[in-house]
């Protein structure tokens, strides 16, 4: 599957995985999801397309096993980041771990997309 339509994809989960996690959260308060949107988009978006970009680059990777192993590695880095209580960077309003919690989950499904692709573009 082309690299751009992972990107899209994950681009498409990451905003529904926002509303969602906002949502449920704030208990439906629509000022206070938009502000979840205004807030943790763009750290979103730039993961997602750093990811698409990551799985690009492992396209040129002849072995099957070290695409699927590192495909895993954005997600396990994501995970690795959710355990943190705090995650705040200068110039970014608002904890980073609620973007992490999306994007991991996301990026997961995402990569598990591409792998599927990779595994049944090498069985044909």
């Amino acid at each position: 599957m082309k690299t751009l339509r992972i990107s899209l994809i994950g681009l498409l989960l990451s905003l529904l995985g926002i509303y969602i996690l906002a949502a449920a959260s704030e208990n439906g308060d629509k000022n206070a999801i938009s502000m979840y949107f205004i807030v943790f988009l763009y750290p979103t978006i730039t993961i997602v397309l750093i990811n698409g970009f990551y799985l690009f680059l492992l396209n040129n990777l002849t072995n099957k096993t070290a695409k699927i192993l590192l495909s895993l590695v954005p997600v396990a880095i994501l995970v690795l980041l959710t355990l943190k209580k705090e995650l705040v960077i200068k110039g970014i309003d608002g904890n980073l771990v609620f973007v992490t919690i999306v994007t991991a989950i996301s990026l997961a499904i995402t990569n598990l997309i591409w792998i599927i692709s990779v595994v049944k573009a090498k069985v044909r």
